[in-house]
């Protein structure tokens, strides 16, 4: 048994994938902010394999947490040299890697100093984020600063106050205005901040929070981020579900690794990001563990992936509901579940105009298979949280009369979409457990 870090790496298995780049040559260009699993199974993995090419070395990761309770993230991955271990899990087959990239990790309610001086350095070229939509403080229907917020209160005043000490801040807007004060007063050029959160356009959601506190802060900084930041829009997707005791006894005993927290994945691994770095970006796209595409508009993939995958999660989890399943793959294994989640793909598709670089009916195989996945042990509970949401903003919206390129579904079609909502209103009136045939 080797407990992970540095000096421990050339006893681990064979089987086991390490860094085969130079860690110690590698200096950080990037700060992500919120540093949990899915920024670690999704976008650390497209920087490690962009960082065994040649002139990549620039590009290393720290983090930051935002939250205090983040500090078990940072004393894991210091007492492992901020390493950690990616268990990549498919129907069939597992992959075991140890992912390098991060070089430091800054609690930000305690060294606030340290945070703000990696996100205002010179060699920082791009923040990325995963803060959760509940972490821009917008509305994600207008993209309005949440001005009530008691945390963007206390941010803007502690801002607009004379700044002879570090600020007690709070939001990640927050720290990347103060940031950007320090970058004016030193001449020091932008950066680009990339939301990776799995929100719609979620870098115009990223831009308008932090603009609308900058410009409330000071106009002066307004002006320099409309000059000097640019905000892409990204899609990101992966599974990645909770660690648990069982992950990490289980990669102890089958692979000889002792890791405090690593992460579990399936295989499918998806980026589609608009390509707006003046100031240089790793060469992501050259991961083959997963596809990074760089397009100019992410919009209409999202929503392929709005249509064909979120409003799938809907469409299976009221009908598998109701006739007793509690895990995904368990539902997916189920010939009336399975018939009817074909059926529905099918009616939802000819709602999804094609796009460019992925195959309609590739996708939906993916999507089956990735739901069939018994490694990830997937719940029916977890597919129905914001329910309301989902159903009005992924599914309603396929009833419309021009929904299907400008002509409506056929009647078939749209009792398969219907079905969901029908299913929801069951649960929410508490009528579950009933045992009804699904018809494809």
């Amino acid at each position: 048994m080797s407990k992970l870090n540095t000096a421990n790496l050339g006893s681990l298995s064979p089987a086991v994938k390490k860094p085969e780049y130079h860690r110690d040559k590698v200096t950080p260009g990037m700060v992500h902010v919120g540093v949990g699993n899915f920024h670690r199974a999704h976008q650390c993995v497209f920087l490690e394999e962009a960082l065994h090419h040649p002139g990549q070395e620039k590009w290393g990761y720290i983090g930051i947490g935002l939250m205090p309770g983040d500090a078990k993230m940072q004393d894991v991955l210091k007492e492992q040299d901020f390493m950690y271990t990616l268990w990549e899990k498919s129907v069939d087959k597992a992959n075991v890697r140890v992912i390098g990239c991060h070089q430091d990790f800054i609690l930000a309610p305690s060294d606030p100093e340290a945070a703000i001086k990696v996100l205002s350095a010179e060699t920082t070229k791009i923040v990325t984020l995963t803060v959760t939509e509940k972490g821009y403080f917008v509305d994600l229907s207008t993209g309005a600063l949440d001005v009530g917020s008691p945390m963007v209160k206390s941010d803007i005043e502690c801002l607009k106050a004379p700044q002879s000490t570090t600020p007690a801040l709070k939001t990640v807007a927050g720290f990347l205005i103060a940031a950007a004060r320090r970058r004016i007063a030193a001449n020091t050029p932008g950066f680009t901040v990339l939301s990776c959160d799995n929100i719609q356009e979620n870098g115009c959601k990223a831009r308008a929070g932090i603009m609308e506190m900058a410009k409330m802060v000071d106009p002066e900084i307004h002006a320099w981020f409309e000059k000097n930041v640019t905000f892409p829009n990204s899609m990101v997707d992966r599974i990645t579900p909770v660690t648990t005791d069982a992950h990490r006894e289980a990669l102890e005993k089958e692979h000889g690794i002792i890791d405090a927290w690593p992460v579990v994945a399936e295989d499918f691994l998806l980026w589609v990001i608009e390509d707006k770095f003046p100031y240089g970006r790793p060469a992501w796209e050259n991961c083959v563990t997963g596809k990074c595409m760089f397009v100019e508009d992410v919009v209409p993939y999202e929503f392929m992936k709005l249509r064909l995958l979120n409003s799938v999660h809907a469409a299976l989890a009221y009908p598998a509901m109701l006739v007793g399943h509690e895990l995904v793959h368990d539902a997916m294994n189920d010939p009336r579940v399975m018939g009817y989640i074909q059926g529905y793909m099918a009616a939802a598709g000819r709602t999804v105009p094609p796009v460019k670089g992925i195959e309609q009916a590739q996708w939906k195989k993916d999507v089956q298979n990735r739901f069939k996945n018994p490694a990830i042990c997937d719940t029916i509970v977890r597919l129905t949280e914001d329910a309301t949401n989902r159903l009005s903003v992924a599914v309603a919206p396929m009833l419309k009369a021009d929904a299907a390129m400008g002509k409506g579904l056929g009647e078939a079609d749209l009792k398969r979409i219907v079905l969901p909502i029908a299913c929801w209103m069951q649960c929410v009136m508490g009528v579950a457990g009933a045992q009804g045939n699904l018809k494809s």
